[in-house]
């Protein structure tokens, strides 16, 4: 009995002593601890704590496609408007024949003026009056604008190019020069062409 105490007392006394030594990873060496500590954790946490991996390219994907959509549009937009559209006015000149008055500031284009010295308008009891016109949006041709019609317009990138039939007289505004019956003008500041009396023709929209 006195031998199977002395065994119990033992083995007590060495649990006590080696088992909170065990138990502390401090005193463990370095590469045992990693070991202890490094243990991976379920998949399931995993999958639980994180989106799936599908769905979350997608996002991205879906989110990175559309900053680039609206970066290009907005950039493509900018190139498109940035220059205005043509400013045109029919008006009477000072001897009351009908007026046209062409400008566009970001080509430096100001008061060019197409006069008609041979026509006549509606006579009115008002005084004269300007309407302009600021050409920013395509729409079917022909169409009618005063003194005549718009028979071409192309607003892609502004200014653009316009053409309008005017008492018999085909005159189309392009950036790099005036055109009036295909015969070409260079834009020059405050200049003043005045047309001669044209038989009238049938306007064509051009395809």
């Amino acid at each position: 009995m006195f031998v199977d105490r002395s065994l119990a007392f033992s083995a007590c006394s060495f649990t006590r002593a080696v088992l909170p030594a065990v138990c502390d990873l401090s005193l463990l060496p370095s590469h045992a601890a990693h070991r202890l500590t490094g243990l991976r954790r379920p998949r399931s946490l995993d999958w639980n704590m994180k989106p799936q991996g599908p769905a979350k390219h997608f996002i991205v994907a879906f989110l990175l496609a559309l900053v680039g959509y609206i970066f290009f549009y907005q950039t493509i937009e900018h190139q498109r408007t940035r220059k205005g559209p043509w400013q045109v006015s029919f008006t009477q000149g000072t001897a009351g024949a009908p007026t046209l008055i062409i400008v566009q500031p970001k080509l430096a284009i100001t008061n060019v003026q197409i006069s008609f010295p041979g026509e006549t308008l509606p006579v009115t009891n008002s005084q004269p009056t300007i309407t302009t016109l600021f050409f920013a949006q395509p729409r079917p041709v022909p169409y009618d604008v005063p003194f005549g019609k718009c028979v071409f317009i192309d607003t892609t990138f502004l200014p653009g190019t316009i053409t309008f039939d005017l008492f018999g007289h085909e005159i189309e505004l392009l950036p790099r020069a005036l055109i009036i019956d295909c015969e070409e003008h260079r834009w020059q500041p405050n200049a003043t062409i005045p047309l001669p009396h044209a038989a009238r023709t049938t306007p064509h929209a051009k395809p």
